[in-house]
This record gives C-alpha cells, structure tokens and sequence, in this order.
C-alpha cells in the first residue's frame, strides 16, 4: 500500500493498493509524470486536497510531505502544477535533478546542524521557488521543497546516552523552519503502517 495520512490529526486519508508494474503502469498520471510521481498525484486527488479547482477564496494552504519513495523535483514541481499543493521531504535514490554531491561537498567539516540552500532558476536566471536543502545532523541529508522558511527553526532534541553511567540526555541540534515542520508531520504515517502491517496483520486478513 501507498498511504497519504493528515499531518495534524493523524488520520489515515487515502490508500492505494499496490497492483504490479504492469497495472500501476496504466493509472491516471503516469504518462505525463512518471511511476513515482503519478502515485503521489493520485493520492492527493483522491482525497480531495487539490486546491486548483477551487476559486481563489475557498483555496486553502496545503503542504504534502513525502518519505525518500516519493520526494524529488519531478513530485515537487507536479504537486503544485497540477494541484497547487507544496511539498517537502528527504531525496535519498531520486537524486535527478538534485545537487546531492554539491551538498555533500559543500557540508564537508561543517558543525552538526549546519545547513545549506541551493535555489532552482529557469534559463532566463528567475526563480522557480525549488530549493534543495542539505542539513549536517551526524550525516548528510538533503531535502527537496518548495514550501516554508530556510530560516532557523526550533532546533531537533535528539537523544543521547551517556558513557559513565547509561542514563539518557537530549542535544539541540540546530535545522531550518521547514525541516522543523516535517519532522513534525513525518511520523503519523509510520505509526499507521506499523499499525497495520505489523501488529494488526491486516494484509493477511483482507481478501
């Protein structure tokens, strides 16, 4: 299953059974945009998130944040074209398009939590409104979005035990507003998978 769940309430919103290449090859979106991407797309019009369609004063501001699955700068791009919905999340294998080795490059013997911005311009040297993050948190990560602030945001607890007697402390690592924002979100989709893949078992259940 490919799962798109609300990032405030925690309720599960759309879920897409995955049916095989040849069948998924054949859904909505895939011509135009790609396997990866077309899902993305599809999930977001089923549960009724686009913004486009609706007149300007009943839009509402909509961010979708992906895992490493769905993020790169074809789903970014397509989610506010067809949709107008931003999107943000962590570009680990879809790297097309992406500054992954400038980033790592550029972050090399800087201190944990330093972070980087690299700004996507058409032909004519005019923004596009893409930025490409690379955050230091121990490793190199890097993040596609074209949504919120690269300003600092509220600095991630992450916890740490120490050496001499074992107990647990946490260390502010420092990281932009809109990472803050992810990392906020990125989780209800976990707890529901786990949910229901590991605990409950539900796809040995459902016929």
């Amino acid at each position: 299953l490919k799962t798109l769940c609300d990032g405030t309430s925690g309720v599960m919103m759309y879920m897409e059974i995955q049916e095989g290449k040849v069948r998924m090859n054949r859904k909505k979106w895939h011509q135009q945009h790609g396997a990866t991407t077309a899902c993305t797309l599809r999930c977001l019009e089923e549960s009724g998130h686009a913004q486009k369609d609706r007149r300007p004063e009943e839009r509402e501001p909509r961010t979708c944040g992906g895992d490493s699955w769905f993020a790169g700068l074809r789903t970014t791009r397509a989610c506010d074209e067809e949709f107008g919905i931003k999107f943000i999340g962590p570009v680990k294998t879809n790297t097309k398009g992406f500054p992954r080795d400038a980033i790592r490059h550029t972050l090399h013997g800087t201190p944990r939590g330093t972070h980087i911005v690299f700004e996507e311009r058409d032909p004519q040297d005019e923004k596009t409104g893409v930025y490409a993050i690379g955050w230091n948190d121990h490793w190199y990560k890097g993040f596609i979005t074209n949504f919120g602030s690269v300003a600092a945001g509220k600095p991630a607890n992450k916890k740490r035990q120490r050496t001499e007697d074992g107990r647990n402390y946490f260390t502010p690592v420092a990281r932009p507003s809109n990472l803050e924002h992810y990392y906020e979100i990125a989780g209800y989709v976990d707890r529901h998978n786990r949910y229901r893949q590991s605990m409950l078992r539900l796809h040995k259940i459902w016929k």
